[in-house]
């Protein structure tokens, strides 16, 4: 497998069945700051649960024996979720300021990689790059993966993060982006060898997430919202956080409203800026159409019960919930940022407006609630692409492929 990436997709080998099993597995310790509810723990969680399954149904396939060390604290749902299947160290630590209090943070993820021993250590988001290599060391049987999933936020990093992101580049295996976009950035900022970098996208469960078979399966979430069930509905998935962008959204619904009656906005999603997003809704005076639904674990139902999908991110590598809605079979109105051309082709699986402009935002909104029969077509060759690029078994054998081919290095 070539971990070389080029502006176009790169092929990753996956991990060929052979003829019997090796006995010798390969060891992944995935390390995270935190385990809660955002979209990277999200792909983690589905990552290990899915290649504990293929370890059980592809005999012919070297397994993959996973661990996860989380840095400070997660909700205990997912932790839970996460023990039933890997071992699964929590260390408790707060966000490391002071060196006296990282090295202690170093010392306790080296004493997890000495009782695992990995063959591959996954540092999935850059605040836990730094400490994740210099824990790893320079053991010769131990090789360090870093990924960037996304930006919290667009400020660009100061030259001393700059700095050290770059040497933690050099010093990786490997660095995985989710998107080419991410990938060139990698490159281009960072200076990360092009040799050593690995592109594959984000995923989903098109199982999980699929079309309504009928309409009674369409209207089966308990949504609360006391809504007809014909009145137009738009999904949007979310963190409320600044870099999503759910001001702009709430300013274009302002315009919904007045040219579709009716239209309502579920916002799916929780985070600090939902008081000021529900006082700029009744500001605006569409709160009775914006319905904040906060954190759910009924997604795929939400999203069947839908007609349209919409997210206004300022940035997006790989969004997770675009990928969702795609598979549900919706039409999907973005932004034109990060990654997210590489999901939605222009009026072909989607409609791609230029960021920070509610009036583009609200006019697609508009059109693709006035015309179903559109809707309906692009819906329909979103969930055809995700089937054939974005389904889960062939992102667990890509992936796979990585932790096989590192760890034969």
């Amino acid at each position: 497998m070539s971990l070389a990436v080029a502006p176009t997709p790169i092929a990753v080998d996956r991990a060929e069945p052979q003829a019997g099993r090796p006995t010798a597995p390969v060891r992944v310790l995935h390390v995270v700051p935190s385990l809660f509810g955002g979209g990277m723990e999200r792909v983690m969680l589905r990552l290990i649960e899915g290649l504990s399954d293929r370890n059980r149904t592809q005999r012919d396939s070297r397994s993959i024996v996973q661990g996860v060390c989380v840095l400070q604290r997660g909700d205990e749902a997912l932790v839970d979720r996460c023990r039933a299947t890997v071992p699964t160290w929590v260390l408790g630590m707060d966000a490391p300021c002071r060196w006296k209090r990282r090295w202690r943070l170093v010392n306790l993820l080296r004493d997890v990689m000495d009782d695992f021993s990995p063959d591959v250590v996954h540092a999935r988001t850059t605040s836990v790059w730094f400490d994740t290599v210099l824990a790893a060391g320079r053991q010769d049987d131990r090789r360090v993966l870093l990924s960037f999933h996304g930006k919290t936020h667009l400020a660009e990093p100061a030259w001393p993060r700059l700095c050290l992101n770059r040497w933690l580049c050099r010093r990786a295996d490997a660095v995985l982006a989710v998107s080419r976009e991410a990938g060139a950035m990698i490159v281009r900022q960072w200076n990360a060898p092009a040799g050593r970098l690995i592109v594959i996208p984000n995923s989903v469960d098109t199982d999980r997430f699929r079309p309504a078979a009928s309409q009674e399966q369409r209207s089966e979430s308990d949504t609360n919202t006391a809504l007809p069930g014909s009145s137009p509905t738009v999904a949007c998935i979310a963190n409320l956080v600044p870099i999503k962008n759910i001001a702009c959204l709430i300013e274009a619904w302002r315009q919904v409203t007045m040219v579709v009656p009716g239209a309502c906005l579920w916002l799916i999603g929780d985070g600090p800026h939902r008081d000021a997003l529900e006082a700029l809704a009744r500001r605006l005076r569409c709160d009775e159409s914006v319905v904040f639904l906060g954190a759910r674990d009924d997604t795929p139902a939400l999203l069947r019960r839908a007609d349209l999908f919409v997210l206004p991110s300022r940035y997006e590598a790989c969004s997770n919930a675009v990928l969702e809605a795609m598979a549900t079979g919706l039409a999907v109105v973005a932004c034109d940022v990060g990654g997210t051309h590489e999901l939605i082709e222009q009026d072909r699986t989607g409609r791609l407006v230029a960021p920070n402009r509610a009036d583009l935002l609200a006019n697609a909104v508009i059109e693709l609630l006035h015309n179903e029969r559109l809707r309906t077509r692009l819906g329909r060759a979103a969930r055809r692409y995700i089937l054939e690029h974005h389904a889960q078994k062939r992102w667990l054998d890509d992936c796979a492929g990585v932790y096989v081919k590192l760890a034969e290095r």
